[in-house]
């Protein structure tokens, strides 16, 4: 059975807001960086993150799908042997995800605290 902890801090994301990001840049780097910042608002003070975001399989999925657009776009316009895989960066640096946590679609649980570095 899963199980839910709903003492973790949630973020419910904007799905419009979330797509205007993936409307607005043609990077997927910078669209992933924005996300993060719905996330984390004082990301620009963050050295590192020794963790991830999490969301559910859904919500990870969607985000996908808009890294993926936006990667296939930028491929579209580049000779074939600097074309890159699309969605690799999501794959790399988006966020975790985990079903037994009770998450609804767009709703994100932040890097704890304690996993943040930030910037002296």
């Amino acid at each position: 059975m899963p199980t839910t902890d709903t003492a973790l801090p949630r973020v419910k994301l904007d799905p419009d807001a979330v797509t205007a990001i993936f409307r607005n840049t043609d990077r997927s780097g910078i669209a992933i960086n924005e996300l993060y910042r719905l996330v984390h608002p004082e990301i620009d003070r963050v050295a590192r993150f020794d963790g991830y975001p999490t969301c559910n399989t859904a919500t990870w999925r969607a985000i996908c799908e808009l890294v993926m657009e936006i990667d296939r776009r930028r491929n579209a316009q580049l000779p074939y042997d600097k074309q890159f895989m699309a969605g690799g960066a999501w794959m790399n640096c988006g966020f975790s995800t985990h079903d037994g946590l009770g998450l609804a679609l767009w709703e994100v649980i932040p890097v704890p605290a304690d996993k943040i570095i930030f910037s002296p």
